[in-house]
C-alpha cells in the first residue's frame, strides 16, 4: 500500500473552524496537522477530528481515537491553533485501507462522536462476511 493522504475543512458554525490534513503511511502510522480556529470574540469551542478507514468496498474497517482541540475567543487569549497529532493503528486495517475519511466535530468533554463511530465500524465487520456471501450468490453487485 501506498501512503494515503486526504485533507478537510469544516465550517463549524458560529464563526469556528477546523482543517486537518493527515497521512496513512504503510506502516500503519498517522502523522496529522490540526488547524483550530474561532473569529469570535468570546466564544470559544472545543473541537474533535477522527479518521475513519474504508476497504476497497467502501466497508468502515477501523477509526483513530478521538484527538480534541480547544480555542478561546479572539479577545480573551488563544483562538488559533495549529497541532501536529499522530497514531499507530493496526498494520493489518492498515494494509486494507483504500481511503479514509476526516471527520470534524463539536467536542464537549463526552465523548458521543467516538461512541457512535466506534459503533458504526462494529457494524461494518460484522456485516461484511453477510455482504460478501450475497455476492458470491449474485444476488448483489
Amino acid at each position: 500500500m501506498a501512503d494515503i493522504t486526504s485533507e478537510g475543512h469544516s465550517d463549524m458554525g458560529a464563526g469556528h473552524f477546523m482543517d486537518t490534513n493527515a497521512t496513512l503511511r504503510d506502516s500503519g502510522h498517522i502523522d496529522a496537522v490540526t488547524r483550530t480556529k474561532t473569529l469570535t470574540w468570546l466564544g470559544g469551542y472545543h473541537g474533535g477530528v477522527l479518521l475513519v478507514f474504508y476497504d476497497a468496498r467502501d466497508v468502515a474497517i477501523g477509526s483513530t481515537n478521538e484527538h480534541d482541540f480547544g480555542v478561546d475567543g479572539t479577545i480573551i487569549g488563544r483562538s488559533d491553533r495549529t497541532d501536529y497529532w499522530g497514531e499507530d493503528i493496526d498494520p493489518a486495517i492498515a494494509g486494507r485501507t483504500a481511503r479514509f475519511d476526516i471527520f470534524h466535530f463539536w467536542a464537549p468533554k463526552y465523548s458521543a462522536i467516538n461512541t457512535l463511530v466506534r459503533e458504526a465500524v462494529g457494524i461494518g465487520k460484522t456485516g461484511e462476511p453477510l455482504l460478501q456471501e450475497l455476492k458470491d450468490l449474485g444476488l448483489i453487485g
